[in-house]
């Protein structure tokens, strides 16, 4: 028996959430364009440097963009790690944020706003359909920032100490965290009370709960939890979309999805408006591939194409 171990995960935990708290307070005085700046070097070194998943995102670009040459996908990646990068510098240096700040960093315009206030007055919430895409994190504090109620499904670090200071900054500006655990639970509770529940279903998820479709050619394993509760509540699925801008701003985008031909059959119609979320997504990746996360080995276990008659439905405890 390892008698060390039970002291040293601790003690390890307790310097990772040193070093982010660190971080933390060191980029929270820098203006929102400097950290943009800032996190853009940082990726770039990543990029050339460190390498990290480095291969994982050149090899999913060369298989979503066949068309492309080798120098067009290694300056993907590499503006990809950089934006990765603002995101990452620019969630770290929220901790001291207020509502006027965050608005001052993220753009909700007018049209998005109007959006998002119609979708309230019909009663039942709405599901934002996030993904990894341009800067995810600040949408979560955007949405308290420009008052509209809002809660995410987060997935629990294993590191409590580093969880709960995440949680924080996202709670800034009074929206709340959902852990993944309890998420079934917490979303259904949101929509009843006519709250925005955001979910990103854009990473390889496990089998249970999710359904395979196709993204940019390959079949992906997909959560389904966006769809399912859309069928199940009748709350209007909206993707949203976060754009990196040349001041440094973010700007946030919105849309109702728009769904034809469904069946009535609720294991068939999840996997048509799953399909139909990706498809949006896949879409708003072409025209803006340097900001989705390539470094995700998002087709992890991908089989030669499934068709609709192998998907199973999950029961809610399994979503």
């Amino acid at each position: 028996m390892n008698y060390r171990q039970p002291y040293l995960e601790p003690a390890k935990h307790y310097l990772e959430y040193l070093a982010v708290r660190g971080i933390a307070i060191l980029f929270a005085p820098l203006p929102f364009p400097i950290l943009g700046r800032i996190g853009s070097v940082l990726g770039s070194f990543a990029f050339h440097v460190i390498g990290i998943r480095r291969r994982v995102a050149i090899d999913n670009l060369q298989h979503a963009f066949p068309e492309k040459s080798p120098a067009e996908i290694r300056e993907i990646a590499h503006r990809t790690y950089q934006n990765f990068g603002r995101t990452f510098v620019q969630f770290a240096g929220m901790s001291r944020a207020d509502t006027h700040s965050v608005r001052q960093c993220i753009d909700f315009d007018q049209q998005g706003k109007q959006l998002l206030s119609r979708v309230l007055e019909e009663g039942k919430g709405g599901i934002i359909v996030a993904s990894h895409f341009g800067n995810w994190e600040l949408l979560h504090l955007g949405f308290g920032a420009y008052g509209f109620p809002g809660r995410t499904i987060v997935r629990t670090q294993k590191n409590k100490r580093v969880d709960d200071l995440i949680n924080r900054v996202r709670g800034r500006t009074g929206c709340q965290s959902i852990p993944f655990g309890s998420s079934v639970r917490g979303i259904l509770k949101g929509l009843r009370e006519n709250v925005f529940v955001g979910i990103a279903g854009d990473q390889s998820f496990k089998r249970k709960g999710s359904v395979w479709v196709d993204f940019f050619g390959r079949p992906a394993l997909t959560a389904q939890g966006a769809a399912y509760f859309h069928l199940k509540t009748g709350a209007p699925l909206i993707p949203t979309f976060t754009y990196h801008q040349p001041d440094g701003s973010i700007r946030a985008s919105f849309e109702i999805l728009t769904l034809d031909g469904l069946s009535g059959n609720l294991e068939q119609d999840v996997f048509r408006v799953t399909q139909r979320i990706t498809t949006r997504l896949e879409e708003e990746i072409r025209r803006h591939p340097d900001h989705w996360f390539w470094m995700h080995q998002r087709w992890k276990g991908s089989p030669k194409f499934q068709t609709q008659d192998q998907q199973v439905l999950p029961t809610e405890q399994e979503i």
